[in-house]
């Protein structure tokens, strides 16, 4: 089976879908905020959580009350399916003046003026679709994980640090979260420094952007940012798939069907499984 014709799952509010199709876009949110609070780990006092960011959805074609449970309110929500790699292909191509940077076309999920900025550096690892997106692992140990993944090093005034499988971390979790089957997104995304106007190759910055970077990453100075949205295919949107949560009402339904209508027309809305079998709460 294709990334095209697999889906995976994500389930929300019903303002959440809507910011959604309205937007056309899925938020990625830092990890040391996201809803299991041992996921803000450290490996040798480093605070990685600040600096990676996750959109969190589910291989599991069968509805899950659990997950239900856990994420939409009073059962009341939406469990929405897209394809497994739903995002827009967009040119990352570099302004001319950035001559250290190879020029050409490439395909990516985010724009190259969104993932370099004068506030913050989006890591181009998302160019890779296995980085970008892989399922979770359950594990017993994290933590020792985390620990043995990162790299210190010291000569005299001269600091190197150094993280092995960096985008594995935020899609490890404890086995008591197995259940889920969950499917991650994730991206690395650090502090920058105002980019000369003349481009990069002037005021020293190709030298002290590495340099600030590093003091943040050992200093804890997370980006400017709590999350990080990035853009749909509009493909994607339009093979929506919906599910309406156990104890919606009507009025639930008809401002789904309303949403769907103007912003994904071809996509499918479906009543849950268990509706009319569980008692709201």
């Amino acid at each position: 089976m294709t990334a095209e014709q697999e889906t995976i799952y994500h389930y929300t509010d019903i303002p959440t879908l809507a910011l959604i199709l309205n937007s056309g876009r899925i938020r990625f949110n830092r990890l040391d905020r996201v809803f299991d609070l041992s996921e803000a780990r450290t490996g040798k006092g480093i605070e990685l959580g600040k600096f990676l960011f996750v959109s969190c959805w589910t291989k599991h074609a069968d509805e899950s009350i659990p997950l239900w449970r856990l994420y939409t309110k009073d059962l009341s929500g939406v469990r929405i399916g897209l394809p497994l790699y739903p995002f827009a292909q967009l040119d990352f191509t570099p302004p001319p003046e950035w001559e250290f940077i190879k020029q050409g076309h490439i395909a990516s999920p985010i724009p190259f003026d969104e993932a370099w900025s004068d506030s913050h550096f989006v890591v181009p690892q998302f160019l890779n679709r296995r980085l970008f997106g892989d399922s979770v692992k359950y594990k017993k140990d994290i933590q020792a994980v985390y620990e043995s993944s990162v790299s210190i090093d010291t000569d005299g005034d001269h600091t190197t640090l150094s993280v092995d499988h960096l985008y594995d971390l935020p899609r490890l979790k404890t086995k008591a979260w197995e259940f889920e089957n969950e499917y991650r997104f994730a991206l690395f995304i650090l502090p920058a420094i105002r980019i000369p106007a003349g481009g990069p190759s002037r005021d020293n910055y190709e030298k002290e952007l590495p340099n600030h970077m590093l003091r943040c990453l050992l200093e804890g100075r997370e980006p400017p940012l709590t999350y990080f949205d990035v853009r749909l295919a509009p493909e994607a949107l339009e093979r929506m798939e919906v599910v309406l949560g156990p104890c919606c009402s009507e009025g639930d339904r008809l401002i789904v069907e309303s949403l769907l209508k103007r912003f994904a027309a071809g996509g499918s809305l479906m009543s849950s499984n268990f509706e009319g079998t569980i008692r709201a709460s």
